[in-house]
């Protein structure tokens, strides 16, 4: 756009000479936008609250790591368990149905996921309060084919000054389906028997696996 390429309404705010007029130029970006759900857990099922209160274990690390890159940091910053799954609740649900026969079609592919999620990362608190996180566990959960849509606009002629972005997200109900249900279904398995046995208690989840207080965490 800063170039003279773009919706001309929007070049000519900033008076940026048109040298064509792309009118969705900056429109329909979309995003898989995600959610960390985190549990406090027994002191044994984790090294990660040690190993971020300690800089002699993370120099030793490091060390090993540029040697022959083995060692903590070998798990702790790069090994992560993905899974790409799809949901009948989601493919069953009224916002699904709602959707484009196309969109349905695309989505219903044994290979498209409704949504992701990630275990073994690291909780944020490791590197924002490293001395007072306790031991914890946490799932990412991703939205996958999104279908809100967000903007990329100007603020100004100056390319010194960022863009504009409005993420647009949840604008959409089907995107807010997935996400309830995506979420339901990590906190069911966090009530199992397996993984209760090593709680200690919730850290950052949902109050319930209610609609509304998922869409509001």
């Amino acid at each position: 756009m800063l170039s003279g390429m773009g919706p001309a309404s929007e070049l000519a705010k900033f008076n940026i000479p048109l040298v064509k007029d792309v009118p969705y130029l900056g429109r329909n970006m979309r995003d898989h936008y995600f959610v960390f759900v985190t549990w406090e857990r027994a002191d044994h099922t984790t090294e990660r609250k040690n190993f971020y209160r300690s800089k002699e274990l993370q120099a030793a690390a490091r060390a090993q790591w540029e040697k022959d890159q083995t060692g903590p940091l070998a798990e702790f910053a790069c090994y992560l368990r993905f899974g790409f799954l799809k949901s009948d609740a989601v493919l069953g649900s009224e916002e699904f149905k709602a959707l484009p026969d196309q969109m349905k079609t695309y989505l219903l592919k044994p290979t498209i996921p409704s949504y992701e999620i990630a275990l073994n990362g690291a909780n944020a608190e490791y590197y924002i309060d490293p001395d007072n996180a306790p031991a914890l566990a946490t799932i990412g959960v991703f939205l996958m084919n999104t279908e809100s849509r967000g903007t990329v606009t100007l603020q100004s002629a100056d390319p010194a000054i960022p863009c504009l972005y409005d993420l647009n997200f949840f604008s959409h109900p089907y995107d807010q389906r997935v996400a309830v249900e995506a979420t339901r279904e990590v906190l069911r398995l966090a009530r199992h028997p397996a993984f209760l046995k090593d709680n200690v208690g919730d850290w950052n989840v949902p109050k319930s696996d209610s609609d509304e207080d998922i869409l509001d965490f």
